[in-house]
C-alpha cells in the first residue's frame, strides 16, 4: 500500500508549551524515540530530525519530509 510523504515545515523556533508537556524519554527504546521525533516534527519542529533518526525512519520506510521556510 503507498502512503503519501509526511510533510512539515522547519519552524527554528522553540514551542515552549509543547516542550514542557512533552519531555523527551530518558532512555528510550527505537519506537519511543522515533514516535517523539515525528511528534515533535509536526508540533515544534525547533530543529531539524537527527540524522540517525531520520536514517531509521527511511529504513522502515517511513517518510517525513521536512521544510525549510524561506
Amino acid at each position: 500500500m503507498l502512503h503519501e510523504p509526511l510533510h512539515f515545515r522547519f519552524a527554528r523556533s522553540v514551542n515552549i508549551q509543547w516542550h514542557s508537556e512533552n519531555l523527551a524519554p530518558r532512555e528510550p527504546t527505537s519506537n519511543d524515540g522515533l514516535s517523539w521525533h515525528l511528534r515533535h516534527a509536526i508540533r515544534c519542529n525547533c530543529y531539524r530530525l537527527p540524522g540517525e533518526v531520520a536514517r531509521e525512519l527511511e529504513r522502515r520506510q517511513i517518510f517525513a519530509y521536512i521544510s525549510d521556510p524561506d
